[in-house]
């Protein structure tokens, strides 16, 4: 399985540059090469500058079929080469839009490169360079290969990066990842149309070959309810919070799958699969349905309440529902889903496995570190802080005097995404030296490299980074209910489970604290019972990183801040001192909650268009959003911990929290829906409410 390839990455501004003397924005004429002379040879050999291939593409479908194009082409030698030791190619780009100022060159001085010397030209921002960069006919040049703008991925969205691609490959790369999709020929909504197209972009680590006939389309199933909450809505553009009784409407199976246990092939140990297709993204939890079958006495096509290829009751391995597969947005009515099946066994490509589910890097799973969201929205005294810090302080102290100990705790962090690159280096130079030669643990270089990493450790405790007994679980919603409906024997609106209830393998039946990231109020703090089921042991293959939750007639998906089964986790954690903390107040706090839908505008698919979409989509208000959220808790539990507080103004402060966890959701949801509402307004609204001398 291959790693990925290197590709360049620029900004937008360093393929432009201002020529001082005709006073001009012009094109930079950049070239990915240089000559050396080869010392054995005498040979002038051209080589690729290492510093501009920074940037990965990842392993993934749409890797796979560039690699079948440019093999196709007989393209391979001058396409794929090596960077230094890294496998990489020139037919992609990845460009940047951070920057507004220009490189200058004057074309009569050789000695100036450009590098120093930045104009602010009149007419170019962040905005109107994207625009320009996205017309329909702009194209730039680098080593005589022309790049135009091809697609953009989820995260890049929202750090406002986009991948441009070698002209010749547009065409056939976009008939891949559009799905048979004519954007060009039809009005559509442009946030999920490029969101979407993008799903076969993500990393993958494998890959897992499903027939059409191997799935069964359900419906999904909503759950209807009404409950007194904090309300967020919207009118005239504008949000709005009160309390209120709000009814609620929960999509129960939103995003996940039901897969047999004989469909994950060398999977069948792990609870859950990610994976992705062209139009597809799901959960596949690890389930067996074929036995749910014979139990229930289900032999014939004819007895599922679904939709199939399969004729034989046997073939049916995979349960899905439409909010799995987006190509339901786009596609012909009633037709959709067998045109979505065509196009996927058109491409002649597996599904591709994203991820699966892991445990914890700290004590073999038994371990999770909290972060200070979760501990700025439990109102925990000092002495009790000092009381949850005890197991952290310890195993700081094993890690500055006990070299195993630290060798351990390298070997699970040196690629660590939750850590700093910094931080992942240092680690991995300790694992690997002390993995050859544990007497590396007696040179002054481990002393130092140890001692880095213990006081990045400690200023992560300062920032909340507490170890306490827990885990991370992906959720699951509702499956029995799931396997009933592929059986037309689901009751509305019963649960298996049980309202308050949650199945997890990794506690003991018990009460637990659950809460989801980004952990914006208090009101998003989550206190279910742990319980065991038979139905669920029997049917559905549990690890101790799933978790089984409802959401049936009852609002667990907004209390855990807009969770949805897609691979969502939820941090579970047994804690008495936190969970007393939040049996304390979980009366007090109305779940925040909302009804806003995104905007169904569709838009003509031109680079205009698209260009103010990623504009928009980059301008993520986000760490904003929570920051805020974090300092009006603070100012919260100030006054009312102050004898004259005011319980209306404590009411106040509240419902900006609440709408602050609102807000946070629709900027996360920003790179695949169209907001209806400026967030950037409200944000400075509520700031401007606690501004206290120009500061907050």
């Amino acid at each position: 399985m291959s790693k990925g390839l290197k590709i360049m990455t620029l900004d937008a501004t360093d393929l432009l540059q201002y020529d001082t003397e005709a006073k001009q924005v012009v094109p930079s004429n950049l070239s990915a090469k240089y000559n050396f002379k080869d010392e054995k040879t005498g040979k002038e050999i051209k080589a690729y500058k290492r510093n501009l291939f920074r940037m990965k593409f990842d392993n993934s479908m749409g890797l796979d079929e560039l690699q079948r194009l440019i093999t196709q082409r007989r393209k391979t030698k001058e396409s794929l080469f090596k960077v230094g030791y890294k496998d990489a190619t020139n037919q992609v780009i990845h460009v940047t839009f951070k920057y507004s100022k220009l490189r200058s060159v004057n074309p009569e001085d050789k000695n100036d490169k450009g590098k120093v010397n930045k104009y602010k030209v009149e007419g170019y921002s962040k905005e109107s360079i994207r625009k320009k960069f996205y017309e329909d006919d702009f194209s730039f040049k680098i080593d005589d290969i022309e790049y135009v703008r091809w697609i953009r991925s989820g995260n890049a969205a929202r750090e406002g990066n986009c991948f441009f691609i070698n002209k010749e490959y547009l065409d056939g790369m976009n008939a891949f990842t559009d799905c048979g999709i004519k954007p060009k020929k039809r009005k559509l909504n442009l946030a999920s149309f490029e969101a979407y197209r993008a799903l076969v972009l993500s990393n993958k680590i494998d890959d897992l070959e499903i027939r059409p006939e191997n799935i069964l389309l359900i419906d999904d199933v909503e759950s209807t309810f009404i409950e007194n909450v904090m309300y967020t809505g919207e009118k005239d553009g504008k949000l709005f919070t009160q309390e209120k009784e709000q009814t609620i409407t929960n999509t129960i199976f939103d995003g996940q799958s039901l897969i047999d246990k004989s469909l994950m092939g060398k999977y069948q140990d792990k609870g859950m699969l990610l994976l992705r297709h062209k139009f597809f993204k799901s959960c596949c939890f690890n389930a067996n349905i074929q036995q749910w079958f014979k139990d229930n006495r289900i032999t014939e096509i004819s007895q599922l309440k679904g939709i199939t290829l399969a004729t034989d009751i046997e073939d049916i391995k995979l349960i899905t529902t439409p909010s799995s597969i987006k190509y339901c947005k786009f596609g012909k009515k009633d037709k959709w889903f067998f045109e979505w099946l065509e196009q996927i066994t058109k491409s002649g490509k597996a599904f591709g496995i994203v991820k699966y589910e892991k445990p914890t890097k700290y004590f073999g799973g038994r371990l999770v570190r909290t972060h200070y969201q979760i501990l700025n929205t439990l109102q925990i005294g000092k002495d009790k802080l000092k009381e949850l810090l005890k197991a952290t302080i310890k195993y700081l102290e094993l890690l500055t005097t006990d070299p195993i100990a630290m060798y351990h705790y390298c070997e699970e962090h040196s690629d660590d995404e939750d850590s700093s690159i910094m931080t992942n280096v240092k680690a991995d130079i300790i694992y690997r030296m002390m993995k050859l030669n544990e007497n590396f643990k007696n040179t002054e270089m481990y002393q130092v490299l140890a001692k880095k990493i213990v006081e990045d450790i400690r200023s992560e405790i300062k920032g909340g980074r507490i170890l306490v007994n827990g885990t991370y679980a992906t959720v699951l919603g509702n499956p029995i209910e799931m396997l009933q409906a592929a059986i037309g024997t689901y009751t509305p609106e019963t649960t298996v489970v049980g309202v308050g209830n949650i199945i997890s393998t990794a506690f003991e039946k018990k009460q637990l604290l659950a809460c989801r990231s980004p952990h914006v109020c208090a009101g998003n703090i989550y206190l279910p019972v742990n319980t065991e089921n038979e139905i669920v042991s029997q049917y559905i293959n549990l690890t101790d990183n799933i978790v089984v939750i409802n959401s049936v007639q009852e609002n667990t998906l907004q209390r855990c801040s807009g969770m949805d089964m897609d691979s969502d986790q939820i941090m579970l954690v047994d804690n008495d001192i936190m969970l007393y903390a939040a049996r304390k107040n979980y009366e007090r706090f109305l779940v925040p909650t909302t009804d806003i839908k995104p905007a169904t505008k569709e838009q003509e698919y031109t680079g205009e268009n698209l260009a103010k979409l990623d504009y928009d989509t980059s301008e993520n208000l986000i760490g904003e959003i929570v920051n805020l959220s974090q300092v009006l808790n603070s100012i919260y539990w100030d006054k009312l911990n102050n004898e004259e507080s005011d319980e209306e103004e404590l009411k106040e402060i509240y419902k900006d929290i609440c709408q602050l966890s609102i807000m946070s959701g629709l900027e996360i949801d920003k790179a695949k829906k169209t907001l209806i509402v400026d967030n950037k307004t409200e944000l400075e609204a509520i700031r401007g409410k606690y501004k206290k001398d120009g500061k907050i």
